[in-house]
């Protein structure tokens, strides 16, 4: 579902769409200094082409930027050897991956028995980069649409999880578009993953008491 000028405002209303307002708001307070817990000092933003140091906490607002600034590109997140990807388009999360095995496209896509090996090494012979995989694959007909999206689906939720998850570490945003049909630029599927993202993150007690506060 395409988000329209209408249904963002929607969704920052309080009123209308109550559970990402309250959450951020208060993980802003909390990365300013301005409300109850520790204070992380000066608040993270990512802009193209610049890396920037991010913690549990401030990785929320580095998202809601995107999304409040319509962005488009990848978002690159690493901490020590890990490096996951999180791709845009308009502020809303198209796809990501990573090198784990979990959260690589192709090897879930046989691990559920989706395709075959066989399938997944014909349809890496024909692109350039990982991204580029589901476009592939459906292409040559050796998956269908709806079928893939439930996988992408379940990689994307896995990947935002788990970068809530780390207590830090580093981003770097790349302006771009991800110019592929097979991606759908989903509002809703957006905040329902960083929410479950924010709900898993280190610390989360205390958004919740800068909430209750």
């Amino acid at each position: 579902r395409k988000a329209t000028a209408a249904t963002r405002a929607l969704l920052f209303n309080p009123l209308s769409f109550p559970a990402p307002i309250p959450i951020l708001s208060a993980m802003d307070s909390i990365g300013s200094g301005g409300g109850p817990g520790e204070c992380l000092g000066i608040r993270a933003a990512v802009t193209t082409g610049m890396q920037t140091n991010f913690s549990s906490q401030t990785l929320a607002e580095i998202f809601r930027d995107l999304y409040a600034g319509e962005r488009s590109g990848v978002l690159e997140l690493s901490r020590g050897n890990i490096e996951k990807r999180i791709y845009f388009d308009r502020g809303m999360i198209l796809f990501a991956e990573s090198g784990a095995d979990d959260e690589n496209l192709g090897r879930r896509l046989v691990s559920e028995g989706k395709i075959s090996h066989g399938a997944l090494s014909e349809a890496r012979r024909n692109i350039s980069e990982p991204k580029d995989l589901a476009q592939a694959l459906v292409n040559r007909c050796l998956i269908g649409k709806e079928t893939l999206s439930h996988t992408v689906r379940y990689i994307v939720e896995q990947v935002v999880k788990s970068v809530f998850q780390w207590e830090g570490g580093t981003a770097r945003f790349s302006e771009g578009w991800l110019l592929q049909e097979i991606f759908e630029s989903d509002i809703l599927l957006t905040f329902e993953v960083i929410l479950k993202g924010i709900g898993s993150m280190v610390g989360f007690e205390t958004i919740q008491a800068a909430m209750k506060g």
